[in-house]
């Protein structure tokens, strides 16, 4: 009897990746699909004989549910993130849970590296001022520093962080990180200079936050740490909203306590229009899209399908986070 595969997506235009993947190793194979809206409703109907589950970041896979899938070998989710799976009741039913972490870090990298030209050169301000505002060197109300004799800050040294200070290191930064969960032995080899937390902050022009989101880093940065920073530098967040104090933020920015903020990802996700975050001057936030290219989708749709293939297989599945 065939495989029963159950993807369970709103947010793909097309499958085509999952399905040459899973029809490659399993010709005979059914591929089901629901959307975000009506997955609960196909429960009764799928969940009995399902083999492995692909689902988006966002479907919640709660014990009741996990509860139902007889069969399942694996719930692969679309993304790094799997906080909406009840990895307990998964492997209490023996089910492996696997997320794709590595389809984005060039991507939400190069966000980084971005964002600190953002910073420091200002080109759209520019744009729009040269339409009113002298030319040449008179149009430079505020010199600043060169990126090459700037410092950065990585405050997480996963995956992205070590991809953000290889970057960095190439553009002739200066790269401090503070991680207490990586040697100063392993930051040697990168290159990296380990430092406690409010060192860093008082010596770093830029200060990107690369954590994961848990309990001990969800408001993370709060007014007093943002205070340790110099009044010039920038805080940049493409790892999680939950991690920044937003409010705390506003009040430093407006208190000129930094310069100002570079923001791909929000507490509230999508904010409402009359956030103040959206509207307070040198905080300049993007929809989270820093790990949007067609590379990095066509990656992730390909490794999710490959991790429920693994495990159909009676293989490792590298990415198992249970």
């Amino acid at each position: 009897m065939g495989k029963k595969i159950w993807i369970i997506d709103s947010e793909w235009e097309g499958y085509d990746i999952e399905t040459k993947a899973i029809k490659d190793a399993f010709p005979d194979a059914k591929i089901r699909f629901s959307g975000n809206a009506d997955y609960k409703e196909k429960i009764e109907l799928y969940a009995k004989d399902t083999d492995a589950v692909i689902c988006q970041i966002d479907i919640e896979m709660k014990e009741e549910f996990i509860n139902k899938l007889d069969h399942c070998r694996i719930i692969s989710v679309y993304g790094v993130g799997y906080n909406n799976v009840d990895v307990g009741a998964a492997s209490a039913k023996g089910i492996t849970v696997a997320n794709v972490p590595d389809y984005c870090t060039e991507d939400v990298s190069d966000y980084v590296i971005a964002a600190i030209y953002h910073c420091n050169k200002t080109l759209f301000r520019y744009a729009e001022e040269v339409k009113t505002s002298p030319w040449g060197a008179m149009a430079a109300k505020n010199l600043i520093k060169r990126i090459g004799n700037s410092t950065l800050l990585i405050a997480g040294l996963g995956r992205i962080g070590q991809a953000v200070a290889q970057k960095a290191l190439a553009m002739n930064m200066e790269v401090l990180c503070y991680d207490p969960y990586v040697s100063e032995e392993r930051t040697a080899e990168l290159g990296v200079q380990k430092v406690n937390l409010e060192e860093g902050l008082a010596l770093a022009d830029y200060v990107s936050m690369n954590m994961k989101l848990d309990a001990s880093t969800q408001n993370f940065m709060d007014y007093e740490k943002i205070s340790k920073m110099k009044s010039t530098a920038y805080l940049i967040n493409a790892s999680r909203g939950g991690v920044i104090i937003e409010a705390d933020l506003i009040k430093a920015v407006k208190e000129k306590v930094i310069a100002g903020a570079c923001l791909d990802v929000l507490a509230e996700e999508p904010p409402a229009k009359d956030n103040p975050i959206l509207h307070t001057e040198n905080i300049f936030v993007t929809p989270h899209i820093s790990y949007l290219t067609q590379s990095s989708l066509d990656d992730l749709q390909r490794l999710a399908a490959e991790n429920a293939i693994c495990s159909l297989k009676g293989e490792k599945v590298t990415s198992a986070v249970n």
